[in-house]
């Protein structure tokens, strides 16, 4: 401890907050406020529904289509499992983002349940080839929304993406919200 400085700590649940007192005139010299939040918090928090900003997503998954049309490009040097899978995450994050755009009141976990299960269910409907739908996949659009062939790992790939975009709609309002206190 510093000479002439007396810490005292309260501890509320969600914020810890440490005041700093001059012991010789007995003043609040200053007011440090953290937040942390637990896991079962920040579950709890994805749970919650919160309205969500159109324009904002509308951005972001112009964002995430044109990150997605960057990697599969070929300007950017990665490896052929980096682009494949990558843009696989992407695809699915673009779907999560779609979904929110859509749904602007549902809440995380939905929406990525949602997301999981658009994305896995048009991996499966690559399995099925009528005419028309093969005449769909055979447009650039139709392609990059319906896929062509069935590729199981890609299963494995869509969760990683729609996770991402989870996660930052979890965190990202607690960082604004900090901005408001201070």
């Amino acid at each position: 401890m510093l000479p002439g400085i007396r810490v005292r700590a309260r501890v509320p649940r969600l914020i810890d907050t440490v005041v700093i007192y001059d012991i010789l005139d007995g003043n609040r010299a200053t007011d440090f406020r953290h937040r942390r939040d637990t896991t079962h918090q920040m579950i709890a928090k994805a749970r919650q529904g919160h309205q969500r900003s159109r324009c904002w997503y509308a951005v972001t998954l112009c964002l995430v289509i044109l990150a997605g049309l960057l990697l599969r490009s070929g300007f950017v040097p990665l490896s052929d499992f980096a682009i494949k899978y990558g843009g696989v995450a992407l695809w699915a994050l673009a779907a999560f983002v779609g979904f929110g755009f859509l749904f602007t009141r549902v809440n995380t976990f939905r929406l990525g349940l949602i997301s999981i299960v658009f994305a896995w269910a048009v991996e499966f409907f690559q399995l099925y080839h009528a005419p028309w739908v093969d005449a769909i996949r055979a447009t650039r659009p139709g392609h990059w929304v319906l896929g062509s062939t069935f590729h199981a790992p890609d299963l494995l790939a869509y969760p990683f993406g729609i996770a991402v975009g989870a996660a930052v709609e979890v965190l990202l309002p607690k960082r604004r919200s900090i901005r408001r206190e201070g």
